[in-house]
């Protein structure tokens, strides 16, 4: 696993958090 910077990791983070609060709400019957 190569990371290129705090920048890149942050990055990733942001996306699997919107990942998971999209599914979160899709739960809940949210769209």
């Amino acid at each position: 696993m190569t990371a290129t910077g705090d920048g890149s990791i942050a990055a990733q983070s942001a996306q699997h958090y919107v990942e998971e609060l999209k599914e979160k709400l899709h739960k809940q019957g949210v769209s």
